[in-house]
């Protein structure tokens, strides 16, 4: 299975782009974020139900997640855009200066292999 990391785990995150990597062949999808207990949650369930709108608000299960929290689990989320197919993100703007270093490390790492 490819893995993906993704960084932010809101709505777009989960709602959206997980979606599309779920579809899309199958993607083991590592979440960081900062949300204590959304990552709480994903490393728990490994899943989540997405309601489609547009599909009568038909439930659809994202599977094959987890998260790591950028505040106190840098290292893992490194070791993991180190072992990832794909990198995405959804953050605001704003929260660009606070991804970025672990985005640079991750990919630092991954030259360095």
């Amino acid at each position: 299975m490819k893995k993906a990391v993704h960084s932010g785990a809101g709505k777009i995150g989960r709602g959206f782009i997980a979606d599309l990597l779920n579809d899309s062949g199958g993607y083991k999808i590592t979440f960081a974020d900062v949300v204590q207990e959304t990552v709480a949650q994903l490393q728990q369930d490994h899943s989540y139900v997405l309601f489609r709108i547009d599909h009568d608000y038909d439930e659809k299960i994202i599977d094959h997640v987890s998260a790591y929290s950028s505040i106190t689990e840098a290292e893992e989320i490194i070791a993991t855009i180190d072992a990832a197919d794909v990198l995405t993100t959804s953050v605001m703007a704003s929260n660009l200066t606070k991804v970025a270093p672990l985005v640079a490390k991750g990919l630092k790492k991954r030259l360095s292999n």
